[in-house]
This record gives structure tokens, sequence and C-alpha cells, in this order.
């Protein structure tokens, strides 16, 4: 059980770690790419673009692909400074994560306790909600409340949504507000901004999701006015109505809701975004799925760099931090007598190839975890009659592993087989009969999986 929790935990901390460098290389790229498209006055694609940067945040894509990638059997092999490093950076990135995630709690409970306690509108302003939400085609009934500590219009919840107004304001601007609101429930970008927290929570110490929130924040009230402004033509009376409500106080942030205006600065870019867009002609189709397959193809590189060179660091370390394999003495580990069969595939599910190489008078060390009814072998190389290959392996983890259902040998290339099997130690020295292209090979016949380690190495007869 410890083992698997430790590689648990490794898998935890890798897929942060590689959604973490995902998310940061998108987003470097898409900052520069996504101001070369604001000046284009592409509105809903830069939106859509930083909805994808958040992704690259939540789904760990490139872990997923280093396991599809796994032909290297010791990925997350577990090793003593390993285990120690990922186990202080787990315990730090753990204690971050809590204290971010209750402050946000607090924050979350404070806003909602307010709203939940505020008053319901009356039934005039219930039925002018309705008959917008029709026009614009939400079905879902949202109640307006009264909170004067609000500050400002806002809209707040996503199961049970509620338009949170300070006060009653003209019937021209309500109409211009609730158009608002309701164009940010339509466009779901509450759920975008609960996402976001959340994300924030976990990657506390990435600062660049700062300004990841921020865009996505932004972007959002652009594309939002947009869209209004396809409904409400006189986009002065718009504007207009969002300068007079600035000059109210907004006592909640833009962390939990969604609100007509948020500050000075975002109304700013907003007004300039909406003067390009109507400046500029709207997005061709082929341009749009143009832009949309290079994010992928990006995205897709990136996935698959990240994976491999993920997968080979890991790799490397998991090599150089090794401490040796206690392999047992020679009154441990007894020379056994070599047994012969041919190579039957119906015996195995799956047979993983190692990147290494038999070769004359050289060998390796290895730790490898094998699945049940499944086979690692190296790469052919030539060996002549009368080499010896030295094979030695032991179970790790004996506790876990009481089936010894273990083989190791080696394979010519037309299928022969000479192996020695069963036992918690294991060791012969295998004759090489005729001259050939030969792989080691190590299967699992038990009904779990194993930890072995040992080594093999190719001698000479004259050594």
């Amino acid at each position: 059980m410890t083992l698997i929790l430790m590689i648990i935990i490794i898998k935890i901390f890798s897929g942060i770690f590689l959604c973490t460098l995902l998310g940061t290389i998108l987003y470097l790229f898409w900052k520069a790419v996504g101001r070369l498209i604001e000046h284009k006055g592409y509105i809903d694609i830069n939106y859509l673009i930083w909805k994808m940067v958040l992704l690259m945040f939540a789904i760990p894509i490139t872990l997923i692909y280093a396991n599809g990638f796994e032909k290297s059997t010791y990925v997350f092999e577990v090793t003593g400074p390993i285990k120690w490093v990922i186990g202080i950076l787990m315990i730090i990135w753990l204690v971050g994560t809590i204290i971010f995630t209750i402050r946000f709690l607090k924050k979350y409970r404070a806003i909602r306790k307010d709203i939940l306690n505020a008053d319901p509108c009356g039934d005039e302003i219930q039925s002018m909600v309705k008959s917008i939400s029709k026009k614009l085609g939400v079905h879902k009934e949202i109640q307006v409340v009264i909170l004067e500590k609000a500050g400002g219009p806002m809209l707040y919840g996503v199961l049970k949504p509620r338009i949170i107004l300070p006060r009653i304001y003209e019937p021209q601007q309500l109409n211009m507000i609730f158009t608002h609101e309701l164009i940010h429930y339509k466009h779901h970008d509450l759920i975008w901004k609960h996402l976001a927290n959340i994300i924030c929570c976990i990657y506390w110490f990435q600062p660049a999701l700062k300004d990841v929130f921020y865009q996505l924040d932004q972007w959002g009230e652009t594309y939002c006015d947009r869209t209004v402004c396809e409904y409400l033509p006189d986009v002065k009376g718009y504007f207009s109505t969002i300068i007079d409500i600035s000059m109210e106080e907004i006592r909640y942030g833009r962390y939990t809701t969604a609100g007509l205006y948020e500050s000075k600065e975002v109304l700013r870019l907003r007004m300039e975004r909406m003067k390009s867009y109507r400046q500029q002609r709207r997005l061709r189709r082929g341009i749009s799925v143009s832009v949309l397959f290079g994010m992928i193809i990006l995205s897709a590189t990136t996935v698959f760099a990240s994976g491999i060179g993920f997968v080979k660091a890991y790799d490397k370390i998991a090599d150089e931090t090794r401490e040796e394999i206690n392999v047992g003495t020679e009154g441990d580990i007894k020379d056994q007598k070599a047994k012969y069969r041919m190579y039957d595939k119906t015996r195995i599910k799956k047979c993983m190839i190692k990147n290494e190489r038999l070769k004359e008078n050289d060998g390796k060390p290895f730790t490898w975890k094998i699945k049940p009814k499944e086979r690692i072998e190296t790469k052919e190389g030539y060996l002549k009659k009368g080499t010896y290959v030295q094979v030695s392996a032991i179970m790790g983890f004996k506790e876990e592993h009481p089936e010894t259902h273990i083989a190791i040998g080696i394979v010519h290339e037309n299928g022969e087989e000479t192996y020695i099997a069963n036992g918690t130690h294991l060791g012969s020295d295998l004759e090489i009969k005729k001259d050939g292209r030969y792989r080691v090979f190590l299967e699992n016949q038990g009904k779990k999986k194993a930890v072995v380690g040992g080594y093999y190495v190719v001698v000479t007869e004259e050594e």
C-alpha cells in the first residue's frame, strides 16, 4: 500500500507540474498573439482563447499523454531522493492550497449569506426579467433581489441564479441591466469564473494565473457587451448607463459575480474594444477555423513535447537517484538451472520494449514494474556462440508480492527462450549456444503487479 500511495502522490504532483508547464507556455504564446487579434476586433476568438488557456491548467492532458507514452515501465518509479523531494513539495503545495481555499470560501460564504437574505423585487420587475429572458432564449427563471450593500447590479449563482440590484433604476436602464446580466447567464460566464477560482486555489504558486483570470474576466465582459449591442442598438445609451452606475461604490468583487461595471480600467478597455469591433469586419468563418486549428496544433505539439520531455527527465532522475539494489549475496542467490521453451505471445497481454540493447561486455541494473500477464524486453543485440548472459533478479517489496511467478531470461530472434523462473531470488548464467540476435526479457505470469530489481550483463567466455 505504501508504494501504491506514493505512486499516486507522484502522479498528482506530476499532473500539477505538467499542467503548470503547459498552461504557462500557452499563456505566454496567446498573450502575444491575443494582442494581434485584439487590434482586429475579434472579441469572441479572444474570449475562447483564454478559456482554452484556463482549461490547460484544469485538464492534465500532458500527464495522460505521458502515461500513454509509457513504453519505459518505470515512469513514476519511486526512489529515495524522489520520495523525499516530492513529499516536501507536496506538503508545501497542500498547505498553500488549504490556506487559499479557506480564504476564498470565507469570502464566498459572506457574499452568499447577504444575497440569500436580500429582499425580492416586485412582480413588475420580475415580469420584465421574464420578458427579456424569453427574448434572449433564456429558459431559467431568474429572481431579482434588492441588496443595497452590493453597490451595483450583478449576477450571482449557477444553479439558482439571482440578479442583484442595489436600488430600483429607470425602466430604460433596467432593460439594459437585465439584458447584460442575462447574457452573462446565457454565456455561462459564472461557471467559468468558479472554475477559475478553483484553479487559482490549486495553483496558488503560479502568478500567471492572476492575469489569466483577469483576461478571462475582461474579455467575458467585452463579449457580453458585443452580444448585448446586437439586441440593443443604442450603444451610446448602453455605455452611458454603465458610466452612471460606475459612480456607485461596488462592494463585491468580480471573483464570484458578473456585474455590469467592475472598474474604470476594464470599462475603458471594453469601450475601446467595442469601437474596434464595430470598425472591423466580423471574423470570417474560415479565419475563425484557422485560428482554432492553430490553437489545437500548438496545444498538441506542446503536449507531445512536454510529455516526452517529462518521461525522459523522470527516467533520468530515477536512474541517477536509484540506490544500489541489494540483490543478495552468493548465499542468497544460487545459480538456477536454465529452462527452455518457445516464445508464445498468447501467454501475455502486453509487451513493452525498453530503450536499451544487449551488447558484449556490457550490462545494466534495472528496477522494473510489471503487471500480470505482461512482458518487458530489451532491444535486440547480436551475440556470438559461447557468450554468457548473466541475469539476476529479486522481488522488491516482498510483502506486497507474495506470488513469484516471474521468469527472466533471453530470447533468440527465432523465438527460442532460455530462462529461469519462480522464486523470490533468481540468478543464472545463460549460455548463448548459437550466433544470432537476442533480447533479455522479464515476464509476469502471476496475478499481481510486481516490482523486480536486478541486473543483466553480457560476458564473453574468456572472462
